[in-house]
């Protein structure tokens, strides 16, 4: 069975140096296969952006 699911990146722009945050809908049998599906989407989209973790925890308020 699909879900769908809303699959956010955070990272940054390398050719510019900004925090970026790419968002997908996708539709996947788990949210595993959806955040790489969205990983996937992002390397073949968009070569210059880097994931990161730190911004990834910044954003969502964890410590």
């Amino acid at each position: 069975m699909m879900d769908k699911y809303d699959v956010t990146l955070y990272g940054v722009d390398s050719y510019t140096g900004y925090p970026t945050a790419l968002t997908y809908r996708l539709e996947a049998s788990s949210v595993g296969i959806a955040v790489d599906l969205a990983r996937l989407a992002v390397n073949g989209n968009y070569p210059e952006f880097v994931e990161d973790y730190e911004l990834y925890k910044e954003r969502m308020g964890a410590k």
